[in-house]
């Protein structure tokens, strides 16, 4: 079994049962808050995992679980199980089990790399990371008055 792909996003709608899907400002990789504890409104994962025929003809159990800088868990893990014999796919043919979890008002405690990482009965399929940082200080230009007009 492997990872094919996985992304971040603001949100992420799937289209069943075609395993299709909509993607909202996909590519998330940082997000700027002004100081802690602050909440991201929205964040989506997504993962499509590669099921080879010799691997169709059991339950598989994935989790996701999204680590903090310090190892902590930011988000309960999340699992996921899915029986590979009920996908439709000719059974001489890799399949696909696409998992998608939109989150919402996580709570973000510190700066640093935010970390998602998918298993795959007991096995690291892989990661995507984002980061948080501060906000980029803004600086509005000072105009004396009157000099608007000149």
């Amino acid at each position: 079994m492997e990872l094919e792909y996985s992304f971040l996003a603001d949100a992420i709608e799937v289209v069943a049962p075609s395993g299709r899907f909509f993607v909202f400002n996909g590519g998330v990789e940082a997000v700027s808050c002004p100081g802690f504890p602050a909440l991201l409104p929205s964040l989506a994962y997504i993962g499509k995992i590669r099921i080879p025929p010799a691997e169709r003809d059991i339950a598989h159990n994935a989790q996701l679980s999204c680590l903090r800088p310090n190892g902590e868990p930011l988000v309960p893990l999340m699992a996921n199980n899915f029986d590979a014999r009920t996908l439709t796919v000719p059974r001489d043919r890799p399949a696909h089990h696409l998992l998608v979890v939109n989150y919402r008002q996580i709570q973000l405690y510190e700066y640093g790399e935010h970390r998602f990482v998918l298993t795959c009965d007991g096995e690291e399929l892989g990661s995507v990371s984002f980061f948080v940082d501060p906000m980029p200080d803004v600086q509005v230009p000072h105009v004396a008055p009157g000099a608007e007009h000149a």
